[in-house]
């Protein structure tokens, strides 16, 4: 577990931003204002590149509404050549699992399927931006979190909160920040559907972690969900990617109009997204202006050069013959909604 500054932008401009916004005249000490717990230091921001941090950990960095983070995607990496920190290799059977993925790879299954079987402590890596006041935040959290874990995570976090304090000037007191929870902890109901309060729509029900991972990345849904009680269990270290996750999640309707847009389509991981996209059986599509946005990945899959079968929708703005493709497609739609075989059928 390696954290790697790869840019900042120093903390003297916290300083200089306090000195602009009162009399220009008087200078406060850099100290005086590193220790307020306000807007102001966030200016200060690192770009790090966290590297051989777990799947767990990664989950928890990007709960934070404010977080910045680009990530390697298993496009780039191989997730057969996945593997565990020294510390969980005789807890996981990874050999084992591998095996699994690579059966249900060789059966045909679509990539998400057998890379939904990665365990929680799998490696992975990525490039965030974290200002000051967020880097104290999350140390402190971290330091919260190590006495309501099992080890070894507790001895992870512990780590975690090191490294963050060692990015951080010799003159702030990070632990005097005020700790915000990042992870809501409040009880969960088990209410499942969709209901609606003026122009906001809420979407409760047990999703699983390979689709709250890619949920949490939009910034605008706000949520809640039960995965720090999942942590504290010491069974998490052998759950993977299909744990379920029960969750409650809040965006205005123009944003679930725009997330559906793209989460519903054949190509942009709609299976993944079901679980959310099948409370809205609209299904309003991102080619509704005539163009797909996909039609690279369409045209490989015409030519057989991608495995995945040909969007039907594709097909029908282009004027092409669904016939050989309609077999796979129905049996690539079975956990879709159904009106895209309405689509395979039509014409």
């Amino acid at each position: 577990m390696k954290i790697i500054k790869l840019a900042e932008i120093p903390v003297t401009m916290a300083q200089e931003a306090w000195r602009l916004s009162r009399d220009p005249d008087v200078q406060t000490p850099l100290a005086e204002v590193l220790a307020v717990d306000a807007p102001v230091n966030e200016i200060p921001c690192y770009v790090l590149h966290f590297q051989d941090f777990t799947i767990i950990e990664r989950e928890i960095f990007t709960s934070h509404r404010n977080h910045t983070v680009w990530a390697r995607t298993s496009r780039v990496d191989d997730p057969l050549c996945f593997t565990v920190p020294t510390e969980f290799q005789e807890l996981v059977p990874t050999a084992t699992i591998r095996q699994r993925m690579n059966r249900m790879k060789n059966e045909g299954r679509e990539q998400d399927q057998w890379r939904s079987l990665l365990p929680l402590v799998a490696h992975t890596s990525w490039v965030g931006r974290l200002s000051l006041r967020d880097l104290a935040k999350m140390a402190a959290y971290f330091d919260y979190l190590t006495s309501k874990v099992q080890s070894p995570l507790r001895e992870r976090f512990a780590r975690i909160v090191i490294a963050l304090i060692s990015l951080a000037p010799a003159n702030i007191t990070i632990m005097s920040y005020k700790l915000d929870l990042l992870l809501n902890e409040e009880p969960m109901s088990n209410d499942n559907g969709r209901y609606k309060f003026g122009t906001w729509t809420f979407i409760q029900g047990k999703f699983s972690m390979m689709l709250r991972a890619q949920v949490v990345r939009h910034r605008p849904i706000q949520f809640k969900d039960n995965f720090v009680d999942l942590i504290r269990k010491e069974s998490i270290i052998k759950q993977n990617l299909q744990m379920l996750v029960t969750m409650e999640l809040c965006a205005p309707d123009s944003f679930w109009h725009h997330i559906m847009s793209k989460r519903a389509c054949w190509v942009a991981q709609a299976d993944i997204w079901y679980p959310i996209t099948m409370f809205f059986p609209d299904g309003v599509l991102p080619c509704i202006d005539g163009h797909c946005p996909y039609e690279a990945d369409n045209r490989l899959r015409m030519e057989s050069k991608d495995p995945n079968p040909v969007c039907p929708v594709f097909c029908e703005l282009n004027k092409l013959d669904k016939t050989p493709h309609r077999k796979a497609m129905h049996l690539h739609a079975r956990t879709k909604p159904q009106w895209w075989h309405e689509h395979i059928d039509r014409y």
